[in-house]
């Protein structure tokens, strides 16, 4: 004969313990996933870098040491040389380009991916996601331009990176200063910047990436997407990531209208010194925005 023996229930005092124990574990692992997550971000983001030093190399190289510009210009003419991506564009049937310029009807993801499909390097990347850093949100969230009047498409950028505007390779447009060409005439390129995370918050992140080194003090804002870090490549192909050491650049590159009212904004000097622009400084492709001069 069998006898069924009792159940035995769990205590309340034992639920609390196994709940009590799980919180703790998913304290440990969450944090612990968001670092996975961040440092795959990263790591995302360097090969965007890499791919994309490769591609203005290569242009380089098949183009006796000329580099193609840095500069993008709101339009759809074609210049020698080439600028490495250009505006949003559309297709015509002819064939043509159509800038969309800030026309908010016809400046969506397709039209800005144009651009790039246009630009100078695009036959030696091949791959659109070269362009984007998975940490760069703003193709979702707009920029801090965005306000009721303007829609928000106006202000939802795919490409998250940019060059300085040393690399601009035409006459400097607002001073007609002389320009810097040729690969070979980087210094030390294992320690020059070619491509920045560019967080310009203007339609698709136009012109260049402008920097006055030495001058203790920023204008064009850089990326923040990974955690008070930013990823940069250089001239001989390889990215490093860097992370930001003081917090007034962090306000800055989040919000320049703060920045400004807290005393060190666009063209403002930082005052006590700021070492994260000596860092800038010591990587950047010369001694001056342009070859010649400030």
């Amino acid at each position: 004969m069998c006898t069924n023996s009792p159940r035995k229930a769990f205590t309340l005092i034992e639920l609390l313990v196994v709940i009590a124990i799980v919180a703790l574990l998913l304290g440990i692992l969450i944090p612990s996933m968001r670092a996975i997550k961040e440092w795959a971000s990263v790591a995302n983001c360097l090969t965007n870098q890499r791919g994309l030093g490769n591609g203005f190399l290569l242009y380089a190289e098949e183009n006796d040491d000329n580099f193609c510009s840095g500069y993008v210009f709101q339009d759809a003419t074609r210049r020698s040389p080439p600028s490495w991506v250009m505006a949003p564009l559309i297709y015509e049937t002819n064939g043509a380009l159509t800038y969309v310029g800030t026309d908010v009807n016809r400046l969506n993801l397709q039209a800005r991916q144009n651009g790039l499909r246009e630009g100078a390097i695009f036959p030696y990347t091949g791959a659109m996601d070269l362009y984007h850093c998975p940490g760069d949100k703003r193709i979702v969230k707009g920029t801090s331009r965005k306000d009721g009047s303007v829609p928000l498409r106006m202000y939802q950028e795919f490409r998250s990176y940019g060059m300085p505007d040393y690399y601009m390779a035409h006459t400097d447009p607002a001073g007609g200063m002389e320009v810097e060409t040729k690969m070979s005439k980087i210094a030390t390129p294992g320690q020059r910047l070619l491509f920045v995370e560019d967080q310009y918050d203007l339609y698709w992140n136009i012109d260049a990436w402008s920097y006055v080194p030495r001058g203790q003090w920023l204008w064009d804002p850089l990326g923040n997407y990974h955690n008070k870090s930013c990823t940069f490549g250089f001239a001989d192909g390889h990215g490093e990531l860097f992370k930001w050491r003081d917090e007034r650049t962090m306000v800055f590159m989040s919000d320049r209208a703060l920045a400004e009212s807290m005393g060190f904004g666009k063209g403002t000097v930082f005052n006590p010194h700021n070492p994260d622009l000596d860092w800038l400084d010591a990587h950047y492709p010369g001694k001056f925005r342009v070859k010649g001069g400030n």
